[in-house]
């Protein structure tokens, strides 16, 4: 009951960029990348695929992560 609690909260309390962000510290260690499409991360953040493209290409511009087809390296 709390993890769902805690996911609700995140879902309406936290913009899609920190959400993302969430995710990709969670998710993804330094210098390490995850094999995963835009749109996966937008189902599993409640989000769109746009909104993430969007976001993801704003963090690739300010060297958080870098994108490859289908790869999120984590670079911060």
């Amino acid at each position: 009951v709390l993890g769902l609690m805690n996911r609700l909260d995140e879902l309406t309390l936290q913009s899609v960029d920190q959400r993302l962000l969430n995710f990709i510290q969670r998710n993804i260690s330094c210098g390490e990348s995850i094999d995963i499409t835009h749109e996966e991360i937008a189902e599993k953040i409640g989000s769109t695929r746009e909104v993430v493209s969007r976001t993801l290409s704003k963090l690739s511009k300010e060297s958080i992560v870098k994108t490859a087809r289908g790869k999120i390296t984590r670079l911060l």
